[in-house]
């Protein structure tokens, strides 16, 4: 928290310089004033921001890469919490690759409906779990499943979910020490059932450099 107060007053610094010499639009921030804004926005905002504004698209340039790579290979999953009362489901593990220093963010984004009638509990998490933690290196994605839940490593998690399909999304700064675990909660009781449609991972990098990372989605049970 201090550090963003910081850069929010290093911002409002520049703003206010401009603001000296007849105002001041994101166009005439300097460069770094404007990534260090942008850093606090979604990707979406990001999208929406670059094909408005001309002028901040000349001068900040974003590379992107998407998993899965083709449409044909969106994936597709369902829970529900049975006999066993399973409450959590790890269904995915996200690894990052050099450069993360220049990440802007990975995001997962899905459709996801409420397929019981028992009260909405369910909500997704993306957990943060170092890779010291895991036996082999070599094989972090797939390690990475097994590795427990920690509520004091989750660094984003949706709203509840809903009765009716809506789009979610979630976005986090990734670090190249650590993976990312995908979990749902499903709630507490054994009526519970959700599905996740067209699962992506988008990956936002600074400069033209496309952004490296793998993705472990495995078939579940």
């Amino acid at each position: 928290m201090a550090n963003i107060c910081v850069e929010m007053s290093k911002i409002e610094a520049s703003v206010v310089e401009a603001n000296k010499n007849g105002g001041v639009g994101i166009e005439q921030m300097p460069l770094d004033v404007k990534e260090k804004l942008i850093s606090y926005l979604s990707p979406l905002d990001i999208s929406r921001l670059l094909s408005t504004s001309r002028l901040v698209h000349s001068d900040i340039s974003l590379a992107r890469t998407v998993w899965p790579t083709s449409q044909e290979y969106l994936i597709r999953r369902c829970f529900r919490s049975g006999s066993e009362r399973v409450t959590r489901r790890c269904f995915g593990v996200v690894v990052p690759y050099s450069q993360s220093d220049r990440y802007h963010s990975i995001s997962l984004q899905c459709d996801w409906v409420d397929d019981s009638w028992t009260e909405q509990q369910a909500q997704l998490y993306i957990v943060s779990q170092p890779k010291t933690r895991l036996p082999n290196p070599l094989e972090c994605a797939e390690a990475a499943l097994t590795l427990p839940f920690d509520s004091d490593a989750v660094v984003a998690n949706s709203s509840v979910v809903r009765f009716y399909k809506t789009t979610t999304a979630l976005s986090f700064l990734p670090k190249p020490a650590e993976v990312y675990q995908l979990w749902c909660h499903l709630g507490l009781g054994s009526r519970h059932a959700v599905t996740l449609e067209n699962i992506t991972i988008q990956g936002l990098s600074y400069g033209s450099k496309k952004p490296k990372f793998e993705v472990h989605c495995p078939s579940l049970p």
